[in-house]
């Protein structure tokens, strides 16, 4: 099941790759010489997004690079101009648009343009903390 799940939302990035890489509307600037991508350490899971999304874009005549970086990094570099495009958690997205911590301020120069994926997390304890349920009141 979950590896189904991962074939279809793979698909869906490669198809979003290619509209992105392929539609340029009538009144848009020209396809970008290259663009940098910034994903998460080697080897994680963005990594492998950006760099698919980069070998997307470079068949298509934009030269390319998936570069190392990190969620709340990426938006931080994202908003300097410093990189193209970045991968961030929609959490941290929505942090830095509030100017809610970790983000000094309102970061108001980005866009969302895609949704690559579900993200589902596992809250994980060790057996011997006997915490049974994600409760505030059994952790104090």
């Amino acid at each position: 099941m979950l590896y189904q799940r991962y074939i279809v939302n793979l698909a869906l990035l490669v198809c979003t790759a290619f509209i992105l890489s392929a539609h340029v509307p009538a009144n848009a600037q020209s396809k970008p010489e290259s663009l940098s991508i910034k994903t998460g350490v080697s080897g994680g899971g963005f990594y492998v997004i950006g760099a698919g999304l980069s070998k997307i874009f470079s068949d298509n005549g934009v030269r390319s690079n998936p570069e190392l970086g990190g969620g709340n990094a990426n938006i931080i570099s994202l908003s300097r101009n410093e990189d193209s495009i970045g991968l961030a958690q929609a959490v941290a997205f929505t942090m830095a648009a509030r100017g809610e911590p970790p983000f000094p301020s309102k970061i108001k120069n980005l866009s969302a343009i895609a949704v690559l994926f579900s993200n589902v997390v596992q809250v994980v304890v060790s057996k011997e903390s006997n915490i049974k349920h994600l409760c505030v009141s059994e952790i104090r």
